[in-house]
């Protein structure tokens, strides 16, 4: 089992954004359905795909630390993508040595909680944070998904 690798379907928030939540728990049932139990691996780009390119980036770090936050273990991912490995580092090794590190640790640790975060996890004044409580509601499916979804 440990030499199993599961690649669940990763669907895109602007055309399938209700399975976004799913496949957080699928990952999270997948750690606990076998012992020992499979790696999981997820194409993560697939969650921003038909997305206008200047979002793209945003949304696959925020699914990341999500999914990060109920045990993935390996992606398909753009392994240049500075912003995104900051991301892993930082939840990897439970850094929050600045704000940013925080907020994505944040997100983590309470999907991984069973919880959703919370707007006073974010320092709204902020626009990056603001950014990222945004792109959680529409990965949570809490908020219709519109490529315009930052403007509001």
């Amino acid at each position: 089992m440990e030499n199993l690798i599961i690649d669940p379907l990763v669907l895109t928030v602007s055309g399938c954004q209700q399975y976004c939540p799913h496949l957080i728990e699928t990952v999270r049932t997948l750690q606990y359905a076998w012992d020992p139990a499979p790696q999981i691996s997820v194409g993560l780009s697939n969650v921003s795909n038909a997305v206008p390119n200047e979002n793209r980036p945003l949304i696959n770090r925020v699914y990341l630390a999500m999914l990060m936050g109920v045990g993935l273990q390996m992606m398909i991912a753009n392994p240049f993508d500075k912003d995104q490995n900051d991301v892993i580092r930082w939840i990897e090794t439970k850094d929050t040595s600045n704000s940013l590190a925080s907020v994505y640790n944040k997100i983590a640790d309470r999907i991984a909680a069973g919880e959703e975060p919370q707007s006073e996890d974010f320092n709204m004044s902020d626009p990056e944070q603001s950014a990222i409580w945004k792109t959680t509601q529409i990965l949570l499916n809490k908020v219709i998904y519109a490529d315009s979804y930052l403007l509001n």
